[in-house]
Formats: C-alpha cells, structure tokens, sequence
C-alpha cells in the first residue's frame, strides 16, 4: 500500500518590474531546480549562497535578466557571516524568511524585509540563528509605476489595457 508523504512546500516567486520599452517584450518564465542553481559555500559551511541571477565569488546565476537584476538565497548556520558589494545607485532588499540575523546593525527576524537607501555599497548579515534569506538588488527605473492585482504599468489607461487584453486571451491561454 502506497502512503502519500505530506509536507511543505515553499515557494518564492518573483516578479520584476520593467522599463516601459520592455514592458511589452514576450513573457518568459525561467524555473530551475535546485541542481541547475550554483551555490558559493565558504570554509567552515555556516554560508551557503545559492546564486540564481548575477555573480557572486565566480558563480553566475542561470536567470537570465533583461535589467542587470541579482538574485540570491542566503543559508545561514547561528554565527555564519557573507558579506555583499553592491553599487550605491541599485535598489537593494533583503527578506529574512526564517531566523535571525544582524544586517549592518540591524537585527531582523522571520518574515522580515529590509530595503536599503541608496547611500552605501555593502550588506554585512550575521546569523543569530540558522536562518533563509533572500537577497535582490536592481537598477531603478526611475518612471511613473502604477499597479492594480498582476498588472504594473506606467499609467492608468496602460492597466486598463493591459486587462482587455487578457480578457481578450491576448496573453496566452491556460491547457488543461
């Protein structure tokens, strides 16, 4: 007799904000299993980062990114320090999905997001205790955004087309 096995399943999806030339460029979903994912692991195994989109320490993330974006998943073992340069002028957040950590002198705890101002180069974790994290960084677009559910656009009238047009299965169609 098969016993179905239950647990759960995590899942971070992520949706990206695009210039206005791009927002119009065909979809495309890239999802990778954990195989297809580089991972830097410093010495002693208390840092593991899963490098999904950008570089880090010679790793390059398989997500190919129309805006230079970086992505990575942070494990951290209690006492694990990384450390991450990035260019004052990006857009930098760190989400601390379980555990605690110090970040640049802030302690942050599950379900935590911090989103630094555009006045430094460096991101400096600490654990707490074993812990996930998930670090992204971007250039900032700088227009005028305007949402409404999935929809991001520039402006009122470009959502409301944006929905005619899914209405109007302009964006793919869903096979059973």
């Amino acid at each position: 007799m098969l016993v179905p096995h239950r647990g759960e399943v995590e899942i971070i999806q992520l949706w990206v904000n695009l210039p206005a030339k791009l927002k119009m460029v065909q979809p495309n979903y890239q999802g990778f299993q954990k195989e297809a994912i580089p991972t830097f692991t410093d010495q002693d195994g208390h840092v593991k980062v899963n490098v999904m989109a950008g570089q880090y320490k010679g790793f390059t993330g398989p997500i190919q990114s129309l805006t230079g974006v970086s992505a990575y998943t942070i494990e951290l073992v209690k006492g694990g320090k990384v450390h991450f340069e990035e260019k004052s002028d990006r857009n930098v957040l760190l989400y601390q999905l379980n555990g605690q950590s110090n970040v640049n002198g802030t302690q942050t705890g599950d379900a935590t997001m911090l989103v630094f101002d555009q006045d430094g180069e460096s991101v400096h974790i600490e654990a707490l205790t074993d812990g996930l994290l998930l670090l992204v960084s971007g250039n900032p677009i700088d227009e005028p955004m305007k949402s409404w559910g999935p929809y991001v656009m520039n402006t009122q009238t470009e959502i409301m087309e944006a929905m005619r047009d899914y209405q109007m299965g302009k964006m793919g169609i869903l096979i059973d």
